[in-house]
């Protein structure tokens, strides 16, 4: 089980699921991207379903010293959406075929690309929902825009509270069993749907309309100079502006008029481009190792320090 047991994720499949179906967990007491793959080959497991940023570990680290793991049929990511060129790397290391899944805490796994799509797809699209999930998604400004979607199925929660007041925040009887996820979907050209993001990480900008962030970041990453970077919205006198937090490749860290060139070459509109630009060594994660946005934008308010500890789970 490469997810951690203390998340949702863990749980249900690190658990329960082999009590449920009488099958057998395998544990590591420590992330290590090598010692998962010499498990693997020794136990001859199913395959993975972990986060980008440990799939991309495992595939880095097979390309770097060759394993003989199972003949997996797919790997599948989760939690975020891999880009064309981790799809890739999966492809000649791990697996012929990715796919890419959805879910949450509340409902579980939710929407996912088939085994019968072309493992590309899995770069740009979640797919299609599970069987015995409904999803549907609020009207959006335009026919290709991004707007928030919500679930409902017989594996998603009563209710949910806060977790400090003990204030309840939603009930399924309230709303027919529709749940609002919280995730932004537009469609993805192809009869399914693509993930936008999640809708307390939206940018409105000036202009007041949406900023497409995924879009943006991945951008951002095609940079030479950088490494890795997030776009997070902070508050401004008319909306929120977008900063872009990079974690530099090299030395020199990539400034705001060298960034906003780069977007404009890459036929960007101005009005995605940041207006601010901050450098970190690496960026809070969660156990996932989704980068914690809640963090970084209370550390641009000046509302809190960033962590001294990494928790990044894809980290020796």
């Amino acid at each position: 089980m490469l997810t951690p047991l203390s998340h949702g994720v863990g749980l249900r499949n690190g658990v329960l699921r082999p009590l449920v179906h009488r099958e057998t967990a395998l544990y590591c007491d420590a992330w290590d991207a090598g010692r998962w793959l010499d498990l693997f080959g020794t136990y001859r497991t199913g395959s993975p379903l972990a986060p980008p940023a440990m799939l991309e570990a495992l595939a880095t680290e097979q390309s770097r010293r060759p394993r003989n793991p199972p003949a997996w049929e797919a790997v599948a990511t989760m939690a975020a959406s891999p880009s064309p060129e981790l799809v890739g790397l999966l492809c000649r290391t791990l697996s012929g075929h990715v796919v890419n899944a959805l879910g949450s805490t509340e409902s579980g796994g939710s929407i996912a690309t088939r085994l019968t799509d072309p493992p590309e797809r899995a770069a740009r699209s979640v797919g299609h929902p599970m069987p015995g999930i409904e999803l549907r998604r609020k009207p959006a400004t335009g026919p290709d825009q991004a707007s928030p979607v919500e679930l409902r199925s017989a594996s998603t929660c009563l209710g949910t509270f806060d977790r400090d007041s003990g204030r309840l925040l939603w009930r399924a009887a309230d709303t027919d069993g529709w749940f609002p996820t919280g995730d932004l979907m537009r469609p993805d050209g192809e009869g399914g749907l693509a993930y936008a993001g999640r809708a307390a990480d939206r940018i409105s900008g000036t202009t007041q309309l949406m900023i497409p962030v995924l879009d943006v970041e991945a951008e951002l990453r095609a940079h030479p100079a950088v490494a890795d970077a997030v776009l997070v919205g902070y508050p401004a006198e008319h909306g929120d502006l977008p900063c872009a937090v990079v974690v530099p490749a090299g030395e020199r860290a990539p400034g705001l008029a060298e960034l906003r060139t780069w977007l404009a070459g890459r036929g960007m509109t101005d009005w995605y481009w940041p207006t601010r630009v901050e450098t970190v060594p690496r960026f809070p994660r969660n156990e996932l190792g989704k980068v914690r946005k809640n963090v970084l934008r209370a550390w641009l308010t000046g509302a809190r320090p960033l962590p001294a500890t990494d928790d990044d789970p894809t980290r020796a």
